[in-house]
C-alpha cells in the first residue's frame, strides 16, 4: 500500500502488533529519508515473522530446530535491509539479542556495527555445528 500522504499516517499504520499486541512503532521519519513508504506493510510483516520465530525460539529446546530459526532470522534482518532500501550488511544484525542465544552481549553491544562479534561455541543458536 502507497501511501500519497505520510504526513497523515496514523499511529497504529506505524504500528507491528503481534498477538494483538504492539510491539514496534516503525520510524516515519525513516520511512520519509528512505523513501521505503511503497514498502510498509512488508516491513511490517518482516518484524512480525521475527517475533513468530523468537516465539518459536523459546518455545522448543531442539538445537537442530534452533539453529534453522536462527538462520531465518539473519534472512529477515537482511530482507528488512533490503526494504528499508540499506546497503545488505550482516554487521548490523544483532544476533545476540535473539532468545536463548549465549554469545556475549556486552562484547557483541561493543563491536556494533564495527564486526568482529564473538559466538559463544557452546550457544544453541550460533554456536559449533551439531
Amino acid at each position: 500500500m502507497t501511501y500519497k500522504d505520510p504526513l497523515h499516517v496514523s499511529y497504529n499504520e506505524l504500528t507491528v502488533k503481534y498477538k494483538g499486541k504492539p510491539h514496534y512503532m516503525l520510524n516515519k521519519r525513516l520511512l520519509d529519508s528512505q523513501l521505503a513508504w511503497d514498502n510498509l506493510q512488508k516491513i511490517k510483516h518482516a518484524h512480525w515473522l521475527k517475533l513468530m520465530i523468537n516465539d518459536m525460539i523459546l518455545e522448543t529446546d531442539n538445537e537442530i530446530l534452533m539453529r534453522s530459526l536462527a538462520k531465518d532470522l539473519t534472512l529477515i534482518e537482511f530482507e528488512l535491509q533490503e526494504l528499508w532500501k540499506f546497503p545488505l550488511d550482516g554487521n548490523f544484525h544483532r544476533f545476540w539479542e535473539a532468545p536463548k542465544c549465549t554469545c556475549p552481549k556486552l562484547d557483541n553491544e561493543d563491536n556494533y556495527p564495527i564486526g568482529y562479534y564473538t559466538v559463544n561455541l557452546t550457544c544453541p543458536l550460533h554456536g559449533r555445528e551439531l
